[in-house]
C-alpha cells in the first residue's frame, strides 16, 4: 500500500471494456453475471459512472468466481478523536476470495482539510487469495486549536478483479475535536451557563482573537490591514506638517514682525518632514525649470519649496495634500476585498450549525429555533463585525494617535500630559461600567429573542391559530413582546448615552484648558512667547483630531464591550456536549462484531460447502456464497442477522424502562412489521435500529451489520426550501441513484399527483441549470421552493416513500409510513416496499441483483390488517417486549 494510483484508474484508459449496468444490452448483463464455465476475469478500470456496480469483463479460459466479489469500505462512517492521532479504515472484499483483487484509494478534503486536520494519503490495496479485509491507516493531526467535528472522505477506485461497491466505495471520516471554544484557557467554565458569566470579558475576547488568527486568511488579512492603516496614519502625519508649513512659512507676513528670518528658518528646519518637503519641492522645481523664466527663479523668498515663490510653493503643498489621498482610497478598497470579516463569520456560523446537528438529544431539545437563529445572525454579527473588526479599527486609530503624539511632543511637550491621562480615565470608566452595559445589552437581546420566538410560534402553528380563532390573541401577545423589548431597548440606550459622553467631555476640557493656559505663549500676542501662531493652531487642531480619535476609540471599545455577552452565548453553544462519543463507541463495536460475525458466516459457508461436496450436492460459489431457501445466491455476509440482545431502554425522566431485556433476531432480506397499542415502544425499537436513539453499552446490544446503510424515516414529513428534485435526492449523486428516468418512474408508482409529476418534468436536473441573471435566479428559486404549497398529508406521505425508494438503503426503518393512506392505497404502498426488498432495490438493473446486498425493511402500524404483506409481524408491548404474531419462527444461524 502507499503507491500512487495510476492515471489509468482515473482516466479510464485501460483498454476496451464491455458495457455495464444500464448501458449494457440485456444479454450482456446476463453474461456479465453468469459467464460460461471456461471464462476468466480481465482486470479493467472499475470507475463507471453508470447505474450499477463497477465491474469486470469476461474472456474465455478460466473460472467465473471473480464475478461475485465486491470491494468497498466496511461501513459508511468512521470516527476518531483528535488525540488518537490516526484512524483505521477497513476495505473489505465480499464474496469470492480465491483470486487476487486490487484497488486504489485516496483521501478527499471535506470540512477537514489535508495538511491541517489530517495527512492526505493515496495508495494501492492488494487482496491476496484468501484475504477479505485490508486496513488503511490515515494520520490525524493533533493540535490545541478548537474546531467543531470535521469530516473528510476516502474513496476506493480503479478496482481490478472485482466489482466496486455501488455506495460504500466512499466513506466519511469524522474527527472529534476535544478542545474548547475559543481556546482551552477557560474550558472548565465555558460549558456552564453560570460560570461563563464570571469570565472576564476582555480575556475571553483575547482568546477568541487568538483562535481566529489561526485561520491563515484571517491572519494575513489582519497583518495587511494593520500595515495599510499605518500608511494611512503617515498621511495624517504629513497633513499636520503641511498645515504647519503653510501657516508659518508660506502664508507668514513679510518683514519678520514675529521672528527673524534666520530664527524662523531654524525653527522650521527643526520640524519633521521639512527636509523631505524641500527635497520633493526641488524635484518639482527641476521638472518645471525649463518652462519658467529665469526671472521667476531669481530673487525669490527664502524657505520656499519652488523657485522662492510663495504662489508655486502653495500649489506644491496642495499637490502634496491631494496625491496621498488617492492611496488612501486604494488602501480602503483593497481592505474591503480581503474577506476577513466574512471568513470569521463563516467559521462561527458553519461550526455553530455543525455543532447543533451533533448535539445530544437532551441538549438539542433545550435550544429553540429562535435562539439558534439569533445566535447565528445577531450574535455572530456582533462578535465579528462589532467586536473583532472594531478592534482592528481601534489599532488603526492608535497608530494615528502615535503620529499625532510625535507632533505634539515636538511642538509642545506639556500637551502630551492629558493625552497620557485621558486613555487611563476612559479605560477605568469602561471597566467600571462593563457589567451594567453588558447586562443592559443582554436583557435587550433576550427580549429580542422573545420577539423571534413569538413569530416562529405564529408561523409554524398558523393552522392552529386559524382553527381556534387565535389571530387577535397572537397579535396582542406579540405587541406585549414588542413593548417589553422597547422598554429594555430604551434603558440600554440611556446607559449607552451616558457612557458615550465621557470622551466629548474630556476633549472639550482639554481644548478649553489649552486655550486658557497657552494663548499667552503665542508670538502674535506675546513677542517673547515660545509658540508660533501656526504651532498654536496646529496644536488645537491636533487636540481636536486626538479628541475625535479618542472618542472614536472609546466608542469602538464600548461597542466591543457590548459584544462580550454575545461571545459568552456563542461559547456556551459551541461547547455543549455532542453524541459523537457515543456514536463512535457504537460504530466501533458494530464494526468489531461485524468482522467477527462476517468471518463466522464465512466459516459456516465453508462447512456447508464441504458437507455438500460429501453429499455430491451442488453449492454455488467458492467460499463466501450460499443459496437461500428461495434458491437465491447470497454472500456469506448477507446471512449475518440484525439483532437485539438483552436490550433495556428508558427515556430520561422516566422511572420505569420502556423496553426490558428485549432479545430478537431479524434475517436480512425480509420485510418486518411492528404493531401494538400506542406508547408501547414501537417507535423506540425503530429509533434504536435507525441509530436515532443510542443505548448505553451496559443496557444491551443493538447490532446491524456495518455494511448496511441505515435509513430511519420519521412519521413527520419535512420539506426543504428547494425544488422538488432536491427534495427527492437531497445531496446524492443523480446518476448513482439511477438517473431521472428511475426517479420519475418511482414517483409515478408512489401515486404522485399530475401537478407534482409536471413539476418534476419541468425542473432541470441538478447541475444542468443554465446560468441566469440574479433576478431570474431569485424568481426561479421562489417558484421551485413553493411547489409544496397546497400538498395534502397523503401527498407528503407519498413524497416520503418516494425518497426512501430512490435512496435505496440496505436497512430501511419507517415509523407509521402508511398512516395517511386509505386501506387500498396503504396496500399498494406496502407492495412497493416489498418490491424494494425482493428486488434489492426497486427499478434497479436485474442483471446486477446478485451483486447487490439484500434489502431489509421495518415499518410500524397500529392496525394488524395493514401488515399482511410483511414476512413477519411482531407485536410490541411494555409487558412482554416483542413477540412474533405472524410468520414462521426460524432457528438463528448461529444455532444451526
Amino acid at each position: 500500500m502507499g503507491a500512487v494510483p495510476s492515471s489509468q484508474g482515473k482516466g479510464g484508459e485501460g483498454g476496451p471494456r464491455r458495457a455495464l449496468c444500464c448501458d449494457a444490452l440485456p444479454e450482456e448483463k446476463v453474461a456479465l453475471l453468469d459467464p460460461p464455465a471456461d471464462s476468466q476475469p480481465v482486470l479493467v478500470d472499475g470507475n463507471h459512472n453508470g447505474d450499477g456496480h463497477d465491474g469486470i469483463a469476461m474472456t474465455s479460459g478460466g473460472a467465473s468466481s471473480s464475478t461475485h466479489s465486491v470491494i468497498q469500505f466496511s461501513t459508511s462512517h468512521y470516527y476518531c478523536t483528535e488525540t488518537e492521532g490516526f484512524v483505521v479504515l477497513d476495505i473489505v472484499r465480499l464474496g469470492a476470495s480465491e483470486h487476487e483483487s486490487v484497488c486504489d484509494y485516496y483521501t478527499l478534503d471535506g470540512s477537514a482539510k489535508a495538511g491541517r486536520k489530517f495527512i492526505a494519503q493515496e495508495g494501492t490495496v492488494v487482496f491476496k487469495p484468501g484475504d477479505t479485509v485490508q486496513a488503511v491507516k490515515i494520520e490525524v493531526i493533533q493540535d490545541d486549536n478548537w474546531d467543531a467535528t470535521l469530516e473528510f472522505a476516502a474513496v476506493v477506485h480503479n478496482v481490478r478483479g472485482a466489482f466496486r461497491g455501488k455506495y460504500l466505495h466512499t466513506c466519511q471520516v469524522k474527527i472529534i475535536d476535544d478542545d474548547a471554544f475559543p481556546t482551552n484557557k477557560h474550558r472548565d467554565s465555558v460549558k456552564d451557563p453560570e460560570l461563563i458569566q464570571g469570565i472576564f470579558g476582555p480575556s475571553l475576547m483575547v482568546e477568541y482573537l487568538k483562535m481566529s488568527m489561526d485561520n491563515e486568511l484571517i491572519f494575513y488579512g489582519v497583518v495587511y490591514t494593520i500595515c495599510m492603516d499605518v500608511i494611512k496614519a503617515l498621511y495624517f502625519f504629513l497633513t499636520l506638517y503641511l498645515q504647519l508649513y503653510l501657516v508659518d512659512v508660506v502664508l507668514a507676513p513679510p518683514g519678520g514682525e514675529e521672528v527673524g528670518m534666520e530664527e524662523r528658518r531654524l525653527s522650521t528646519e527643526r520640524r519633521y518632514l521639512l527636509r523631505t518637503l524641500h527635497a520633493s519641492g526641488g524635484l518639482i522645481a527641476r521638472a518645471l525649470g525649463e518652462e519658467l523664466g529665469e526671472e521667476e527663479s531669481e530673487g525669490g523668498e527664502e524657505g520656499m519649496l519652488l523657485f522662492g515663490s510663495k504662489h508655486y510653493t502653495a500649489m506644491a503643498v496642495g499637490v502634496f495634500y491631494i496625491m496621498p489621498f488617492c492611496l488612501n482610497h486604494m488602501i480602503d478598497y483593497s481592505k474591503a476585498r480581503l474577506g476577513v470579516a466574512s471568513a470569521a463569520r463563516k467559521t462561527l456560523q458553519a461550526n455553530l450549525l455543525r455543532k447543533f446537528l451533533n448535539y445530544r438529544a437532551e441538549v438539542r431539545d433545550c435550544i429553540s429555533a429562535g435562539d439558534l437563529t439569533m445566535a447565528m445572525t445577531r450574535d455572530v454579527m456582533e462578535v465579528v463585525d462589532v467586536g473583532f473588526m472594531k478592534l482592528l479599527k481601534v489599532v488603526s486609530i492608535i497608530s494615528k494617535l502615535c503620529f499625532s503624539l510625535v507632533f505634539v511632543l515636538a511642538e509642545n511637550k506639556m500637551a502630551a500630559i492629558p493625552l497620557g491621562v485621558f486613555p487611563i480615565i476612559m479605560g477605568a470608566f469602561l471597566l467600571l461600567r462593563e457589567r451594567k452595559m453588558v447586562e443592559a445589552a443582554e436583557i435587550m437581546a433576550a427580549k429580542q429573542n422573545n420577539l423571534v420566538h413569538k413569530v416562529h410560534d405564529t408561523v409554524n402553528n398558523f393552522k392552529l391559530v386559524s382553527d381556534f380563532l387565535l389571530k387577535p390573541y397572537m397579535v396582542e401577545t406579540y405587541e406585549e413582546c414588542i413593548d417589553q423589548y422597547n422598554s429594555k431597548a430604551e434603558s440600554a440606550n440611556q446607559v449607552m448615552t451616558n457612557n458615550a459622553y465621557l470622551a466629548p467631555w474630556l476633549t472639550t476640557v482639554l481644548i478649553g484648558g489649552f486655550i486658557i493656559l497657552c494663548t499667552g505663549e503665542v508670538t502674535t500676542i506675546n513677542p517673547e512667547g515660545t509658540m508660533s501662531l501656526g504651532a498654536f493652531l496646529a496644536t488645537v487642531n491636533v487636540f481636536k483630531e486626538i479628541g475625535t480619535e479618542l472618542r472614536e476609540i472609546y466608542m469602538e471599545s464600548m461597542e466591543v464591550q457590548k459584544t462580550f455577552g454575545a461571545l459568552r452565548k456563542l461559547c456556551f453553544f459551541l461547547n455543549q456536549p455532542t453524541d459523537l462519543g457515543a456514536r463512535m463507541a457504537i460504530n466501533r463495536q458494530r464494526r468489531k462484531l461485524g468482522t467477527q460475525r462476517r468471518e463466522a458466516a464465512r466459516a459456516r459457508t465453508m462447512t456447508q460447502r464441504s458437507l455438500a461436496q460429501m453429499l455430491n450436492a451442488e453449492l454455488v460459489g467458492t467460499g463466501q456464497e450460499v443459496k437461500t431457501k428461495e434458491e437465491e445466491t447470497v454472500f456469506a455476509v448477507d446471512t449475518v442477522t440484525i439483532e437485539f440482545k438483552n436490550v433495556t431502554f428508558w427515556y430520561p425522566g422516566h422511572n420505569a424502562p420502556l423496553l426490558k431485556r428485549v432479545t430478537v433476531e431479524f434475517k436480512q432480506g425480509k420485510l418486518y412489521a411492528l404493531t401494538g397499542k400506542r406508547h408501547q415502544g414501537k417507535a423506540t425499537i425503530l429509533k434504536l435500529l435507525g441509530e436515532v436513539l443510542l443505548p448505553d453499552v451496559e443496557c444491551g446490544e443493538v447490532f446491524v451489520p456495518p455494511h448496511m446503510r441505515i435509513l430511519h424515516v420519521s412519521k413527520e414529513v419535512g420539506v426543504l426550501k428547494a425544488g422538488l428534485i432536491p427534495n427527492l435526492i437531497f445531496n446524492n449523486d443523480l446518476e448513482t441513484l439511477g438517473g431521472m428516468k428511475r426517479i420519475s418512474k418511482i414517483c409515478e408508482l408512489c401515486g404522485f399527483s399530475p401537478n407534482l409529476l409536471e413539476q418534476l418534468s419541468m425542473e432541470p436536473p441538478p447541475g444542468t441549470q443554465a446560468p441566469a441573471h440574479d433576478e431570474e435566479k431569485e424568481h426561479e428559486t421562489w417558484s421551485q421552493a413553493n411547489w409544496a404549497t397546497g400538498l395534502s398529508q397523503t401527498d407528503y406521505a407519498r413524497l416520503n416513500l418516494a425518497r426512501v425508494l430512490i435512496t435505496n438503503p440496505e436497512c430501511l426503518v419507517m415509523h407509521m409510513p402508511f398512516i395517511s393512506f386509505s386501506d387500498e392505497d396503504a396496500q399498494a404502498m406496502t407492495v412497493l416496499v416489498r418490491q424494494h426488498v425482493q428486488e434489492r432495490g426497486i427499478l434497479m438493473p436485474a442483471a446486477e441483483r446478485s451483486i447487490r446486498r439484500p434489502r431489509t425493511a421495518f415499518f410500524s402500524s397500529s392496525a394488524l390488517e395493514r401488515c399482511s404483506m410483511a414476512d413477519k409481524v411482531y407485536e410490541v408491548s411494555i409487558d412482554y417486549g416483542i413477540k412474533l404474531v405472524r410468520g414462521q419462527e426460524e432457528v438463528p444461524a448461529s444455532d444451526k
